[in-house]
């Protein structure tokens, strides 16, 4: 979709929105989400995931839900911290995007930028693909859902606005 963009001028203001939907996107939605299925592939196989099966399919899924909020309550701080550092990033990044008119590329680049500085800080510890990956991934989703949110709720504003204003018809008063 080629129309036209919601913040023609991206401000600081607009990174900073951007930011705090990335962060309720990552906190309430995604990275439960890839946790969960992290845990459900891990007990699928058990070559993935030693220890995490113990034959009941309900404390499996109860250790899923548990993980999953355990995951969440963990990251609240370092996922605050990774927002106000990407800011700069993302202003950056809003800057150079503004003559891009496809959709779907601000979106892209918006998940990569999440992705990539969400996986930064996993390049100095050895062997954190076990964490690095959940995170990395539901940052990019975060980032994705959070950018096609603010272009949802443009076109809604924008769709609430009359876009033509009819003139008042005539009135009669020599009657």
């Amino acid at each position: 979709m080629t129309a036209e963009l919601p913040v023609p001028t991206w401000t600081w203001r607009a990174s900073i929105r951007l930011e705090l939907r990335a962060l309720g996107w990552m906190l309430g939605v995604t990275l439960p989400t890839v946790t969960v299925l992290g845990f459900v592939v891990a007990t699928a196989a058990p070559a993935l995931g030693v220890g995490l099966v113990d034959g009941t399919w309900w404390s499996d899924a109860l250790n899923a839900v548990v993980w999953a909020v355990y995951m969440a309550v963990i990251s609240a701080i370092p996922t605050v911290v990774g927002a106000v550092v990407a800011l700069p990033f993302t202003m950056v990044l809003g800057l150079l995007m503004r003559p891009v008119r496809h959709r779907a590329v601000h979106v892209v680049a918006t998940s990569l930028l999440a992705g990539t500085l969400a996986a930064v800080p996993f390049l100095f510890v050895s062997d954190a693909w076990v964490l690095a990956t959940p995170v990395v991934l539901a940052a990019g989703a975060a980032g994705a859902l959070a950018r096609h949110g603010v272009f949802r709720r443009a076109d809604r504003a924008r769709e609430a606005r009359p876009t033509t204003i009819e003139p008042a018809a005539a009135v009669d008063l020599g009657a």
